[in-house]
């Protein structure tokens, strides 16, 4: 970790906070340096030009104790997310003060819940400020009695937790493990010990783990949430119209995903697949074969435009449920060659013979009856592998694996999927469908209670915009609650409305690639030189101009086995890099050869070539034009034509949100994509293997961890140096309460909230 830069001074306290109570730190700060504790808080204590993440986590390694600002605000920051669980890994006590009567949820709730808190909102946060402080200096003296807040007995020495070995570097994966230890990610199995030692509560055969959850004690009946709020969106006209079958790749995500249900869904603060259709789920020894366990009680419903929804029924008038069949169905309609849309099921027995039927039109049905998913009862789906996948629970989160009505389609054809006429069983129904001006969806009131989640959204209006400027100008107007603000009107927007945006990282990552079948970099020391002397921070701000997060691993946040941001890697580290660039054989780029170097079509980097090289040349102390950028590329026909190449900046997006799409489908030796890997096999491929298969959650996130730290380390092999990943932001009103959907697209309406009281009273209403 590069310590230039940082301003080193002595301190006890690190304050984490959400940006949006800015005013509420600094208040905290100001009252504990009045009492001669000194602070540490972001951005004050930041050098100019320092590297943040390396600056914040060195602060949290020296502090004595992290006081957290906690509120919603900061219950949904990446960002404070980050900070507590690095500060857990190095067993920081921890002191959360709750300005606000919100409890924590999603990542920060297995780190919080079970914490002494100081309550701090009534009658208002400044009134506890002194009481705060008292309890900061009685933990830093060690002091045994307690202190009073607000009627809560607030421990005096903040409790700790386990380190490394306990958190296992799962991050804000932790509290998912909770989660899913009682459902069964790959089984409860998966999460116990060996197999001579195995939990009663599994019964094991040869083939699979049975998971039989203990019953859990219910202190309190939670009440059915009151759906009153009413959202105002957008959704952007598309050439063709929207499409509203889930499996067709073409189809709407941001309707298919409140309309339908899949399997599984994956959660995106919790970085882990969660139920949605599917109540259980296990897995067989060699993970070849899954078993789900459906509901039974999710039913189909149809709705009129502006009428009653109610649920389908057969032709013996008995009413539908989401069955097996339904999964079934849409399963093997994903390996017909004529939907062209199997990209996610190539594993699955008998899929890729049918997709790659050599007459798509005239397919033989049994090659779809032979596939390897098979509904053995009402609620129970078995699907089997040709290879061994622990990342396949993972991709049946997709919303385009949703299961579609079979019986439907089979009636009304291609008209299915008409508004008023379509059968759906997710969270929303379409109650308006006006082509061109604007869609309505409501709550499907049939939908089981049991399975509601915590929004309050009643109505989703979407009013149908050409351009992505027409819907930030209604937002602007307070025609919108929010909407996703582009590249080019972003930077405008954090200076007008910075209290008034969320960011999160996208999921893709640029980086550099390197051609280690050739001089010079098949040298190592030079990849290593390359890689350090590269400051991301001032890459995206002084060079591209563009928000993102800088990237010194590969999987960016929200991708399950994803290390922590600052967790692995090598960053900004020009003294680190230089010594490599000597170890080389470079001392002073004496002798380097002409780098030459290219962008790949798309990328930000297509406009700074020249930039980026200057930027490089600088760092290392090249001669000026040593680098020479030779512009960019166009497809993967036109790389391969390219022989004398040594550089390139490209993008990779993932297919679904899980390492198995990250470090196993980037970088293995056997890779033949010419933009990611082109090095030799090592042992590194072999624990690349392993954790593809490894269904034990803890071992497998582990395992990732030890694949980014051999390629990303100080003593990492750098096949690509790992750049940024860019920020999605979401210009959000002060009312709405945005949760991201499983599909990183958006919101999620079913979680998302509004308060309908503060929005009546700030439009008027």
């Amino acid at each position: 970790m590069s310590t230039e830069n940082v301003i080193t001074q002595d301190f006890d306290v690190f304050v984490s906070y959400s940006s949006k109570e800015k005013e509420i730190a600094d208040a905290v700060v100001a009252a504990h340096e009045g009492a001669g504790i000194r602070c540490w808080y972001a951005p004050r204590d930041i050098a100019p030009g320092a590297d943040w993440a390396d600056s914040i986590t060195k602060a949290i390694h020296e502090c004595s104790i992290m006081v957290l600002v906690f509120s919603k605000e900061a219950n949904r920051s990446q960002r404070v997310i980050d900070e507590v669980n690095y500060a857990i890994s190095q067993e920081k006590p921890l002191l959360p003060f709750r300005i606000e009567s919100s409890s924590p949820t999603g990542a920060l709730s297995l780190h919080l819940s079970s914490r002494h808190w100081l309550d701090a909102y009534e009658p208002s946060w400044e009134n506890h400020l002194e009481r705060l402080v008292k309890s900061v200096r009685l933990n830093l003296e060690g002091a045994s009695q307690t202190v009073q807040i607000s009627g809560e007995s607030a421990g005096a020495v903040v409790g700790k937790v386990g380190g490394r070995n306990q958190l296992k570097t799962v991050g804000y994966l932790a509290a998912g493990l909770i989660v899913i230890s009682a459902i069964g990610y790959f089984g409860w199995g998966a999460l116990g010990g060996g197999q001579n030692d195995p939990d009663p509560g599994i019964t094991q055969t040869t083939t699979t783990e049975t998971v039989t959850p203990e019953p859990v004690e219910v202190s309190e009946v939670e009440p059915t949430p009151q759906f009153t709020g009413v959202l105002r969106a957008s959704i952007q006209e598309r050439e063709g119209g929207w499409g509203l079958d889930p499996s067709d790749i073409e189809a709407t995500s941001e309707l298919i995903t409140n309309l339908f249900l899949g399997l599984t869904k994956f959660d995106f603060d919790l970085a882990v697949v969660v139920p949605a259709a599917a109540e259980s789920w296990t897995v067989s020894p060699d993970g070849s074969i899954y078993t789900f366990r459906l509901r039974g009680d999710i039913p189909w419903v149809g709705h009129s435009l502006g009428g009653e929804t109610t649920q389908a029924i057969n032709e013996q008038g008995d009413p539908r449920y989401l069955r097996a069949e339904d999964f079934e169905y849409s399963f093997k309609r994903h390996c017909d060659p004529r939907l062209n849309n199997y990209f996610l099921l190539t594993n699955v027995e008998g899929c890729t013979e049918a997709y790659e039927y050599e007459d798509p039109e005239n397919l033989p049905p049994e090659l779809l009856d032979q596939i390897g998913v098979e509904a053995v009862s009402e609620t129970e789906l078995i699907i089997r592998l040709v290879d061994p996948s622990a990342s396949f629970l993972t991709k049946t989160a997709s919303p385009v694996l949703s299961a579609v009505p079979a019986w439907a389609m089979e009636k009304y054809g291609e008209a299915w999927t008409n508004p008023g006429l379509i059968f759906t069983n997710g969270h929303f129904v379409i109650d308006e469908w006006i082509a061109g001006e604007s869609i309505q969806l409501i709550r499907n009131e049939l939908f089981p209670v049991e399975m509601i989640e915590d929004g309050n959204i009643q109505t989703v209006d979407l009013t149908v915009v050409e351009s992505e400027n027409e819907a930030y100008q209604m937002w602007i107007d307070n025609k919108l609650d929010y909407v996703e603000v582009w590249e080019e009107l972003l930077l405008t927007h954090l200076e007008d409305y910075p209290e008034n945006t969320i960011e999160t990282s996208d999921q893709v990552v640029y980086h550099a690639v390197f051609n280690q079948k050739k001089a010079p970099f098949n040298n190592i020391h030079l990849r290593r030189a390359f890689s350090a002397a590269m400051d991301r921070s001032a890459l995206l701000s002084d060079v591209l101009e563009i928000g993102g997060v800088p990237m010194i691993h590969l999987a960016p946040p929200g991708v399950f086995g994803a290390p922590l941001t600052a967790e692995v890697g090598l960053g900004y580290d020009l003294d680190f890099a230089r010594a490599e660039l000597e170890q080389a054989g470079y001392p002073g780029c004496q002798g380097l050869p002409q780098i030459d170097f290219y962008t790949y079509s798309g990328h930000q980097a297509v406009a700074h070539g020249e930039e980026i090289a200057r930027f490089w040349e600088e760092a290392l102390g090249c001669p000026e034009r040593s680098i020479q950028y030779q512009g960019w590329i166009v497809g993967q026909e036109e790389m391969a034509e390219l022989d004398d190449w040594d550089l390139i900046i490209v993008g990779w997006r993932s297919d679904f949100p899980d390492q198995e799409n990250w470090i196993g489908t980037l970088l293995p030796c056997t890779n033949q994509n010419l933009l990611s890997s082109n090095r030799d096999c090592s042992q590194i491929d072999e624990l690349i293997d392993l954790a593809a298969v490894e269904t034990n959650i803890k071992d497998r996130v582990d395992l990732y961890l030890q694949i980014e730290e051999a390629f990303f380390g100080r003593e990492g092999t750098f096949p690509i140096a790992p750049l940024y990943t860019p920020i999605r932001a979401w210009a959000v009103v002060d009312w709405f309460d945005l949760v991201r959907d499983s599909n990183f697209r958006g919101a999620d309406f079913s979680k998302s909230r509004i308060d309908m009281d503060a929005k009546e009273a700030a439009l008027g209403e």
